[in-house]
């Protein structure tokens, strides 16, 4: 592929992977090509889709900017570390395809990398788009006061309390060898962006924040992953955990993330079906001990799940407000 037009040196490589989304990725791929900013390359991977997919990705193929990979159905991470192998620029930005992007975002992307140095890790704006009705509601995670210029651990400290959003792949900017070397997991079908994401920032020397509005996240959308079984997610989530927590033994950032993610075990298995939750119960009760490296309130879920059960912890969550602990 050549570079694009009179750019010497790719900025972005925007990863689009696509999987039976037809009614979307139009969307999504006219969102990156009506940008004024131009400086990308535009990586569709067609993750072996039985609709019109790869055929609507086919159309937009010029050969230089746009290029097309088609590939037999391996799941979302196997479709993204395609489009990392791939990929040419700087940094690396995904993009789901049944999500969009802000008009005139990568302008202001680019802009903001220049003007903070380039870091390893630029946290992005992420809107919630709710399809049925329009709105767009903006999550504000943390400020870029708090993680700009700030220590290596000042930072991981603050995205130990930054909610869940951070840990979304397409919510940063990534230089393109730091996201090829940490790529993702193929054997993890639901929960991806916690692995990535994790590994990531412990491989990160610097980050900032652009946080004017860029990803459009869709809601409630029929058939997405996020849509899964609850059990399964639950699994998948447990074999994240585990392996996390295997590679990383002496790690003291390790149980301090993903004593989140156990606040998303316990809102799943009160959704799980009963025979689920009697095979999940065991791993349950394992992992409990991440609350214990979280704040006072998930320290107390701990004790409260040590004495009344999973079930009861799980109810108990949402007057805790959930996330924001």
């Amino acid at each position: 592929m050549g570079v694009c037009k009179e750019w010497s040196k790719i900025r972005f490589s925007i990863i689009v992977p696509a999987y039976n989304i037809s009614e979307y990725i139009d969307q999504c791929i006219s969102s990156i090509l009506s940008q004024k900013y131009q400086n990308y390359e535009l990586i569709l991977i067609n993750d072996g889709s039985t609709d019109n997919s790869g055929t609507i990705c086919d159309s937009y193929d010029n050969g230089e900017q746009v290029r097309v990979i088609h590939k037999e159905n391996g799941g979302l991470s196997s479709a993204r570390n395609a489009g990392l192998d791939a990929a040419l620029g700087d940094y690396v930005l995904f993009v789901d395809g049944d999500d969009f992007i802000a008009e005139g975002s990568l302008g202001r992307i680019a802009a903001a990398l220049d003007a903070d140095g380039s870091p390893d890790v630029m946290f992005l704006g992420v809107c919630l788009y709710f399809d049925n009705t329009d709105d767009i509601s903006f999550v504000n995670m943390f400020d870029r006061c708090e993680i700009f210029g700030k220590s290596r651990d000042a930072v991981l400290a603050q995205l130990c309390r930054g909610g869940q959003f951070h840990v979304g792949a397409w919510a940063k900017a990534v230089r393109r060898e730091l996201a090829q070397n940490t790529g993702f997991w193929e054997d993890i079908r639901i929960g991806e962006d916690v692995d990535f994401s994790y590994r990531l920032y412990l491989a990160a020397v610097d980050f900032s924040l652009c946080a004017a509005p860029y990803y459009h996240y869709r809601q409630n959308r029929p058939g997405s992953i996020m849509a899964k079984n609850p059990a399964d997610r639950c699994f998948d989530l447990i074999r994240i955990t585990d392996r996390l927590l295997e590679i990383n033994p002496n790690c003291p950032w390790m149980p301090r993330f993903l004593y989140h993610q156990y606040f998303v075990l316990l809102t799943l298995y009160k959704s799980a079906d009963e025979a689920a939750r009697r095979r999940l119960k065991p791993d349950m009760a394992r992992l409990s001990h991440l609350l214990r490296h979280g704040p006072k309130k998930a320290r107390a879920l701990w004790l409260f799940r040590k004495i009344f059960g999973t079930m009861a912890a799980s109810r108990l969550l949402r007057h805790f407000g959930g996330d924001k602990i």
